[in-house]
């Protein structure tokens, strides 16, 4: 159950970041359920998104939309996704920086519906706020707080069947993050993968 709700928690971060080049910096994202609390440390430098758990590595590109799970314990990494810049359905999730909103408004695509409330500040950071209340009844409504200086959503609260999943991004620090947080370390293999 505990590795359900993380890898929940990363998909959820991944489909709410933006597409657009986001700032550097890194994080340590906090997630809370009835399972308990679990942390992850998070960077970021463009396009490239490093989640870092306790029992693997997971790296995200932006733009090919591919995942990189790497199992340090075990000296493999998996790749996943797509080869070429992903053409996924464009939920009005994936990049809030652009609906330009204003409070109060909705809007409804395939996914669901999706509300603009009043901003509010996490940390330092002020956010736009967000309701995607889904069409798939399983689900219930999630609130995201958007930053847009920092391109993401730094705290979002979802209504899942385990129950209610509150995850945020504390100790934000920004700058330059090196390059190799974002490269298959040396000596790792590729394992295959086949459905």
């Amino acid at each position: 159950m505990r590795k359900m709700i993380i890898s929940i928690t990363l998909l959820i971060f991944v489909l709410i970041a933006t597409s657009a080049q986001a700032a550097e910096y890194s994080a340590t994202m906090v997630t809370k359920s009835s399972e308990g609390t679990f942390k992850a440390k998070i960077f970021v430098k463009g396009k490239w998104h490093r989640h870092e758990q306790p029992e693997a590595v997971i790296l995200f590109d932006e733009e090919t939309g591919k995942t990189y799970s790497i199992v340090p314990a075990e000296k493999i990494y998996i790749e996943m996704g797509e080869d070429e810049e992903s053409e996924e359905s464009q939920s009005i999730l994936n990049s809030p920086e652009d609906l330009k909103m204003e409070v109060g408004q909705t809007m409804s695509d395939e996914d669901g519906k999706i509300e603009r409330l009043p901003s509010e500040t996490v940390g330092k950071y002020r956010c736009d706020v967000y309701r995607h209340t889904p069409q798939e009844e399983d689900f219930g409504p999630s609130t995201i707080w958007f930053s847009p200086k920092l391109k993401t959503a730094v705290k979002a609260v979802s209504e899942t069947p385990m129950g209610t999943i509150t995850m945020e991004y504390v100790d934000i620090k920004e700058g330059p993050q090196d390059e190799k947080l974002f490269t298959i370390p040396e000596g790792y293999s590729k394992m295959e993968l086949n459905f």
